[in-house]
């Protein structure tokens, strides 16, 4: 099923792109994969370019209309369909097949980015064009279309909208302040105060406010941390969530979990999540600090039901 976020869309926007290049590149994946490029035949229009079954790749013309002669904002139109914006065509493409092939937009290709950075403060989204993110959490920047915002990438593959006055660039990165090593407060009073800035309606959030929060203070190494916390950890046990955390609405392998909440470990793995199961039976991810082992055997059930139930 597609979980993408069609307001992203520039993260998957491969610009001047021949079409034998993006053949080539979706070559490699699943059918329903796609990327959107510049029209090599006509001027100012895109390309929506999708895998297909075997070796194909099929390539579908979008046109960039300008609404009326006094200068509206501009319609999309892909064969004989109109839509307000880009998001709007992505989504109908979600559900609905490109016909004739018939093919869905699955998942886009992942954009090369232009760096690293990692988050100084935690930002909570007000805009669907977001990405929220945690203090310490490294993030991949993939383009930087307005001052003081810049479009990146998690290490889910969500995407969105950040403000960059709240990252800084890896190189200068305190290792106890990965993703891997969450604050245990979300504010404190020695805070960095300001507004990420204005930006256009193309990416529109609004004016953010800081908050700082307290710097962890055990100053051990994103290894050091994640060594303990597998020791410390097993599979098939229970564990509880000590910081709360809610993915995004188009991240559909997360867990959503709150602070105190019991989850069933069922494995650890190497990039720092473990995937498990919460009290109504859904599996998913969540990251490894978050949570810490519960004073309970396997045997045992918080839930008053098997973690295997379902």
């Amino acid at each position: 099923m597609a979980s993408f976020n069609p307001f992203a869309w520039e993260s998957f926007f491969f610009g001047k792109l021949d079409r034998s290049d993006a053949e080539r590149m979706l070559a490699p994946c699943e059918p329903g994969t796609f990327l959107i490029r510049e029209s090599s035949t006509a001027q100012d229009c895109y390309s929506i370019c999708v895998k297909g079954v075997g070796d194909h790749s099929n390539h579908f013309l979008i046109e960039k209309l300008v609404a009326n002669e006094s200068g509206g904002a501009p319609l999309y139109r892909i064969s004989t369909l109109q839509f307000a914006d880009m998001p709007s065509l992505l989504n109908h493409f979600k559900v609905f097949a490109l016909e004739p092939v018939p093919i869905k937009l699955i998942k886009p290709l992942e954009k090369p980015f232009l760096e690293k950075v990692m988050a100084k403060y935690k930002f909570e989204s007000e805009r669907i064009s977001d990405l929220s993110f945690e203090r310490g959490e490294q993030l991949e920047i993939l383009g930087k279309p307005e001052q003081g915002w810049w479009l990146a990438r998690n290490c889910l593959g969500e995407t969105g909208m950040v403000p960059a006055n709240r990252v800084k660039p890896c190189d200068d990165c305190d290792d106890a302040l990965s993703v891997l090593n969450p604050s245990s407060t979300n504010s404190s009073s020695n805070g960095c105060g300001g507004s990420a800035g204005n930006r256009s309606s193309a990416h529109s959030v609004g004016d953010q406010q800081l908050h700082g929060e307290q710097k962890p203070t055990d100053g051990d190494s994103t290894t050091k941390l994640v060594q303990r916390q597998q020791q410390q950890l097993r599979e098939n046990s229970w564990v509880v969530v000590k910081f709360g955390r809610q993915p995004s609405i188009y991240d559909n392998d997360s867990l959503t979990i709150k602070r105190g909440q019991f989850l069933y470990l069922q494995e650890i793995l190497s990039n720092g999540m473990c995937r498990g199961t919460n009290e109504s039976g859904k599996v998913g991810l969540f990251p490894i600090t978050y949570v810490e082992a519960a004073n309970l055997e396997a045997s045992e059930s918080p839930w008053n039901i098997s973690p295997n139930a379902n």
